[in-house]
């Protein structure tokens, strides 16, 4: 899994910063295409959730962060948003009728 991150400082230490804003997670990336770390010998297999918790709030019992940007690999705390997982469903079948 590549370094393991100890801290919310080497989680942050571990981004490339897009000119889309984006915060591009450098380190592992899981089958799901979210990037995942360890921090204090925890497992995370969101970092975008991990610095949602960290930054913003606690993540409520029935929401979904949902990525603005589109982009899985992103934990920008201003390119997320709490939805439903109807909204979510609603937003990725909008989305994949574009595409």
């Amino acid at each position: 899994m590549g370094r393991t991150a100890n801290t919310l400082e080497d989680i942050l230490d571990n981004f490339a910063f897009t000119d889309e804003g984006c915060w591009e997670w450098q380190g592992a990336i899981g089958p799901a295409g979210y990037g995942q770390a360890s921090v204090d010998y925890k497992h995370i297999n969101a970092v975008h959730r991990y610095i949602y918790e960290n930054m913003i709030d606690e993540i409520p019992t029935g929401k979904h962060v949902h990525h603005i940007c589109r982009n899985k690999r992103c934990a920008s705390p201003y390119h997320m948003q709490l939805v439903t997982q109807a909204e979510h469903n609603a937003i990725h079948k909008e989305e994949d009728s574009f595409n």
